[in-house]
């Protein structure tokens, strides 16, 4: 019941309290403190603040109708959210199961084994129950892995695998790691809300060739789309395909090098199926055993012609560490694969790796970037005289997440003013058409 004595400039008050309160927990180093403690305070501030705003304005001008409206909006987005997992969960009475490994330098596997309705593509997050550690809140987490549902050759187990790599900070994420590091950690029921997020055809819609820039863990959003292209399960005309992925250690390799060489050898075998068209069957045997002219055929993107992955570890060589650098086998997995550069000690230059690739094709070029620590920034120059000279020299800097989507898009932008002004993009002088997609994980 409310206070009789409380006044109508009370009320505004303790509006614009809550209202500074939801600002001040906005600001990027409040928030990056720690999450958990922002996002329930943020929504407290934000019921705080139209409570109060009902009794400050007491329907002057209409002034409640606003309120209202505020208030059916949240109610829908909250209903919505309530509602999808209601269905995926038939009524909350089925939940599904994940499993946690460590992966190197001290990330972790989260491994979903998701047995309701849900599909999802490449490029897509969903919200994350655990009911057993924090059932009040939910975690966003970038889906690893494609849908085994939409592959060709998909079994009929009502059970698929969802994976999520993460790096763990402080909260959930911990606790994660903590129980990842046990001898024999245990299932936990999660409740699954999404998926969220564009679908391939979106981000890469008309495009001709593609370059994926990566830094750390921000490979989990850019591998299962280059998975999607290779194994053809969205639509596309892409023919090329350029991923520049930037980790710490050569223990980070090991993330994705499983994932990677299974798809990078799906290309391989395809690329060496369509060499083998019109020669004798004994053609098809080397690409192993049981091979069929449809083994491959449907498991690859029917116009993708090329595929490069170059990985960038950046941390030296440290022998005191135990570091066997990347002439190990078991920190570079990938050191063997044809489509693999691994290189020690370099951050990679952005800029002249945009700049190179933008005027090196002639086609439709789709820039795709994720935060990235690693990068070095954009010379300033003349946009013209930028994309008509030779590529400018690298200026290796130690950056933060945002510098990745900044370089590229700076990059980018003045490809793009070349373009209009007809520097660039005609008689062969680069790319036709240049566009940008960017993701940024820092909370």
């Amino acid at each position: 019941m409310l206070n009789p004595r409380l006044t109508r400039l009370d009320y505004a008050q303790a509006a614009l309290a809550s209202l500074f309160w939801l600002c001040a927990l906005s600001l990027g180093p409040v928030r990056r403190l720690s999450h958990e403690f922002f996002y329930p305070m943020h929504v407290v501030a934000a019921v705080v603040f139209l409570g109060t705003c009902y009794h400050h304005f007491a329907r002057l001008l209409g002034s409640w109708a606003y309120l209202h409206a505020s208030v059916v909006v949240l109610g829908v987005a909250f209903l919505h959210r309530l509602g999808a997992v209601a269905f995926f969960s038939h009524l909350f009475t089925r939940h599904d199961v994940a499993t946690v490994e460590t992966l190197g330098d001290g990330a972790v596997a989260v491994n979903v084994e998701v047995k309701s309705d849900m599909r999802w593509t490449a490029g897509q997050h969903v919200f994350v129950r655990f009911l057993t550690l924090q059932p009040w809140s939910t975690h966003p987490f970038t889906i690893a892995s494609l849908d085994p549902a939409s592959l060709p050759s998909s079994s009929d187990s009502p059970t698929r695998k969802m994976r999520l790599v993460l790096r763990p900070h402080s909260g959930l994420t911990a606790r994660l790691a903590s129980l990842a590091s046990t001898a024999n950690p245990r299932a936990l029921p999660v409740l699954l809300d999404g998926p969220y997020g564009a679908s391939p055809s979106t981000i890469l819609q008309g495009t001709d060739e593609v370059l994926f820039l990566a830094g750390g863990t921000g490979m989990s959003f850019v591998f299962p789309l280059l998975d999607a292209l290779v194994r053809g399960t969205e639509l596309h005309v892409v023919r090329s395909v350029r991923l520049v992925w930037a980790v710490p250690s050569a223990e980070c390799v090991g993330w994705f090098a499983d994932e990677l060489k299974e798809t990078l050898g799906a290309f391989t075998r395809a690329r060496q199926l369509e060499m083998a068209k019109g020669e004798s069957a004994d053609s098809l045997d080397k690409l192993g055993a049981g091979a069929t002219a449809s083994t491959y055929a449907n498991r690859v993107g029917p116009t993708l012609r090329e595929v490069s992955v170059e990985i960038y570890v950046t941390r030296a060589v440290d022998a005191s560490a135990g570091d066997k650098g990347l002439g190990s086998a078991e920190q570079a997995p990938l050191s063997s694969v044809e489509q693999v550069s691994l290189q020690r000690g370099d951050r990679p230059d952005v800029a002249r790796i945009v700049d190179e690739t933008i005027k090196g094709t002639n086609d439709r070029l789709a820039v795709v970037s994720v935060s990235l620590s690693f990068v070095s920034p954009a010379p300033s120059r003349d946009a013209r005289a930028d994309f008509l000279s030779p590529s400018p020299p690298a200026r290796p800097t130690g950056c933060g997440p945002p510098s990745l989507l900044t370089t590229a898009r700076n990059t980018v932008a003045r490809a793009q003013l070349a373009i209009a002004t007809g520097a660039l993009g005609r008689d062969g002088k680069g790319a036709e058409e240049v566009s940008l997609w960017e993701e940024s994980f820092e909370l």
